[in-house]
């Protein structure tokens, strides 16, 4: 982690269907949300709907639920608790993808309580947000101030690498806030579950494997059998003649994780008057 120079670092139920988050957009359907919703690149629908299915191996749901059951849960169940597990998981990383032609977006992140922080790629733009004690600090270069703060070029260019602190009364701290918080990365899990199969051992041990399709294509869903949490996701598809895919994997569940406020910041609203 670097600090001062760098950036630093609905529930359900047991019926027939579970959906987590439905959210607005104008991009293709399955673009996850991330990174302040740009005007002029593209938005998320971030939808996960878990339909519960088939039955689950009794070695694998053992796993999972820690106690003998006669019942195993199907594939959507295991979906479901892993995600449940996730919401109350005190912090988390992940590493996100998106790709569809020339256009990609990768984004590294961290999540601690109410704080968050990512590096963002999307486009030939780069930058940083950190958000800590409700305050969002932002950095970027010149083309993603532009894009995500709507500064005008000149002035975009002046502050470029340098730390911008956002105040909630400030035009873009909503939709940057939230796109630091665990349920921005949360949702970027899609999947209809339809099989569930075990996986041998990986980085973080074994895995059941849930596989399933999505509105546009289809996805599957790693979960860590002996702690419950995700451990990876993968969907692909195509929006109309447009193919696309996209990855997240999650890590250091329940690992401490702090983040710090960037020291210096210049505040948007000075700036903005400033203009």
């Amino acid at each position: 982690m670097e600090q001062d120079g760098g950036w630093v670092a609905e529930p359900g139920g047991t019926g027939d269907r579970y959906i987590l988050d439905l959210r607005h957009g104008d991009a293709p359907a399955a673009v996850p949300k991330t990174h302040g919703q740009p005007r002029r690149t593209a938005i998320a629908v971030l939808v996960i709907v878990i339909v519960l299915t088939a039955g689950l191996g009794a070695e694998v749901a053992l796993a999972l639920l820690g106690a003998p059951s006669r019942t195993p849960p199907g594939p959507g169940q295991v979906v479901l608790r892993s995600m449940e597990a996730a919401e109350r998981a005190r912090s988390f990383s992940y590493v996100s993808t998106w790709r569809t032609g020339a256009w990609s977006l990768h984004v590294s992140g961290d999540i601690a309580g109410s704080s968050g922080a990512q590096q963002v790629t999307v486009g030939g733009a780069h930058y940083g947000a950190v958000l800590v004690g409700g305050v969002v600090y932002f950095r970027g270069d010149a083309s993603a101030l532009e894009d995500q703060l709507q500064f005008p070029s000149k002035l975009a260019s002046e502050v470029a690498g340098s730390w911008i602190s956002l105040q909630s009364s400030d035009a873009p701290y909503a939709q940057l806030a939230e796109s630091l918080t665990s349920v921005s990365a949360l949702n970027q899990v899609l999947i209809d579950a339809k099989r569930t199969s075990t996986r041998g051992d990986t980085r973080g041990g074994p895995v059941a494997r849930v596989t399933g399709i999505i509105p546009v294509g289809s996805a599957r869903l790693d979960v860590a059998t002996r702690s419950g949490f995700p451990t990876a996701y993968e969907a692909r598809g195509q929006d109309g003649t447009r193919p696309w895919e996209s990855a997240i994997t999650f890590s250091r569940w329940n690992t401490p994780i702090r983040l710090q406020a960037p020291r210096g910041a210049r505040a948007y609203a000075a700036l903005q008057d400033a203009r």
